[in-house]
């Protein structure tokens, strides 16, 4: 049975929920933003009296030692804890979160081993995002805010090999697409940043149609103003 306080958690805090009709993907985008109406504190009690986190995330949180850091932490995981038991992948005993097998990949992306989903979160201050889709899809999803591009002349130089690109938001959403695609296939930044990948990836910011990349599919939308989120998923054919 699902948590009641775990889904006004994620009532009260997700901003945007798209499907993609073909494979049934989902992306859930959250602000976390403290400063709303009702007080982040309260908010954030409410979920931590009715659940306790995981072991694996309670030895997380004791690495993390400021307080707001702890907080945001763990309000990042109540959301992400009901919108997998919304899936059937988290069942509550006695208010404990029974996780399946979770697996850390070599570059720090969770997976479940042996079932029916694949997911990927990213957050950037108060942003964050959560995207679910099948096993087969192997999603990767990035969110980043504007202020990430303090020096557009050296963002561009350390994404393209002879581009030079000054609009901060194209450069935003470029970034975003390296993220995901990195998270998605598991190939480094570093060596994305050497191959043609490039050039696809600065096409698509700058509104290119073709979204399509090998046997990868990209979607980017504006969250809120000057805050990007790429999705990257592996199409079947």
């Amino acid at each position: 049975m699902k948590n009641a306080s775990l889904k006004t958690l994620v009532d009260y805090y997700c901003k945007r929920k798209i499907i993609f009709i073909n494979s049934n993907t989902c992306v859930f985008y959250f602000n976390l933003n403290k400063e709303i109406e009702c007080s982040f504190n309260s908010i954030l009690k409410l979920g931590v009296q009715n659940i306790s986190l995981c072991e694996r995330d309670q030895l997380k949180i004791s690495s993390i030692k400021n307080d707001e850091a702890r907080n945001v932490f763990i309000l990042q995981r109540l959301l992400l804890y009901e919108v997998l038991s919304i899936y059937g992948q988290i069942h509550y005993k006695q208010k404990q979160p029974y996780l399946p097998d979770i697996q850390v990949d070599k570059n720090g992306k969770l997976y479940f081993k042996n079932d029916s989903i694949s997911f990927n979160i990213s957050h950037s201050g108060e942003q964050y995002i959560i995207a679910v889709g099948s096993n087969t899809s192997q999603i990767g999803v990035d969110i980043d805010t504007i202020s990430k591009i303090r020096d557009p002349v050296r963002y561009s130089s350390i994404l393209f090999k002879d581009l030079i690109i000054k609009d901060p938001l194209v450069l935003l959403n470029t970034w975003t697409i390296f993220e995901a695609y990195s998270k998605s296939t598991g190939m480094p930044l570093t060596k994305l940043f050497k191959s043609d990948f490039s050039s696809f990836a600065a096409d698509l910011a700058s509104n290119n149609k073709n979204n399509f990349y090998n046997n990868y599919k990209f979607f980017s939308f504006e969250c809120s103003h000057n805050v990007i989120a790429t999705i990257c998923e592996k199409i079947l054919r």
